[in-house]
């Protein structure tokens, strides 16, 4: 404890969380189904998987009316996992993934006990996944809830309920998304407090040529936007907020195992929708007009190495400047300089 300072000591609570889970899982076997004998080519495959998961949530307050620690779950809570993959023949596939839960939970504070949801609030609530993607050869379309990762600093991989394409003619890639990845909460002072959140629509973009497992050059283009309209009453904490991130990433894999990895990033953000605009910043027009809370700053990583059968070694630095910020990593910590060595190898060699 520092000098002069003097911590005022505090009571002791008791609590006792129990959480019980449970699963069910079945695999969906694998049917052929053929026009007549075996003669005729396979035309229907399906496969996946389907589930039911439980968990039971306790929480013992000593005192009993104690308000400094809330419940974060639902007492009981269920959830449906249902993802099978039609194939039809060898160049189309419907693969779906729906995976819901059957009491609503947010995730801007702890658990409140909503009770009620409208129907896009239920498939866009980040703790659903309702996700489609039909794909004929190198063109897939991307519907519902999605996990995209087009490199570390750009999009990350934040999930977004929308509609986009990935398309992969030859050695090019043509990559695109828009969705919500943030449904609005309005602020509720409790108890519980729940501290609200704004919706965020996001959208993300991808241009490059790759040809697997020999290299990847990409220009990459995130950006997501609050809509301050979107809570009533709106968060105490929290502003409404636009950023947008741009990126080149490369990846070079060489001969024996021997691979290099780099990406650079410049990101601007405004920190509050609500300040006026300025020309005394520098804008990124057309993307995002410059207001007086805007900061712009870059990162880069860098990773160098070999992976063989039995051996891995490699070195990766990684620098974040202190404004910078990224699109799908909402609590990266930023001005940081790293340095990784990731090594690995088996005591018994691989025959």
């Amino acid at each position: 404890m520092r000098k002069g300072m003097y911590r005022k000591p505090k009571p002791i609570y008791m609590l006792k969380t129990k959480i019980i889970a449970a699963s069910f899982f079945l695999c969906l076997a694998t049917y052929k189904v053929n026009a007549q004998e075996a003669a005729v080519k396979e035309k229907l495959n399906i496969s996946g998987t389907m589930g039911i998961t439980y968990e039971g949530y306790g929480l013992t307050r000593n005192p009993s009316g104690w308000t400094g620690y809330n419940a974060r779950r639902p007492w009981n809570q269920v959830r449906f996992n249902f993802s099978p993959n039609f194939k039809f023949g060898k160049d189309f596939s419907l693969p779906f993934n729906f995976n819901f839960a059957a009491i609503p939970t947010n995730f801007a504070g702890p658990y409140a006990g909503i009770k009620k949801q409208n129907f896009g609030q239920f498939i866009t609530n980040p703790m659903n996944s309702f996700g489609i993607n039909p794909k004929y050869k190198w063109a897939e379309l991307q519907l519902g809830t999605q996990y995209l990762k087009y490199s570390e600093l750009s999009t990350g991989d934040i999930g977004v309920f929308g509609v986009g394409f990935d398309l992969r003619p030859k050695t090019f890639l043509f990559k695109f998304f828009t969705g919500i990845s943030q449904q609005g909460i309005n602020y509720l002072a409790g108890p519980p407090t729940v501290t609200g959140a704004y919706k965020r629509r996001n959208w993300m973009a991808q241009i490059g040529t790759e040809k697997e497992g020999s290299y990847l050059f990409a220009f990459n283009i995130a950006k997501g936007k609050d809509v301050p309209s979107s809570s009533a009453p709106p968060p105490l904490t929290i502003r409404p907020q636009e950023g947008v991130v741009l990126s080149l990433v490369s990846d070079l894999y060489l001969e024996k195992g021997f691979y290099f990895k780099a990406e650079g990033a410049q990101s601007t953000f405004t920190k509050d929708l609500a300040t006026p605009l300025t020309p005394l910043l520098k804008s990124l027009k057309p993307f995002i007009e410059a207001r007086t809370s805007t900061l712009t700053d870059y990162a880069a990583q860098a990773a160098v190495g070999k992976k063989s059968q039995n051996f891995d070694i490699g070195v990766m630095v990684k620098y974040l400047g202190a404004g910078f910020q990224t699109i799908g990593y909402p609590f990266l910590q930023n001005d940081q300089l790293d340095y990784t060595l990731n090594t690995r190898f088996n005591a018994w060699k691989k025959k």
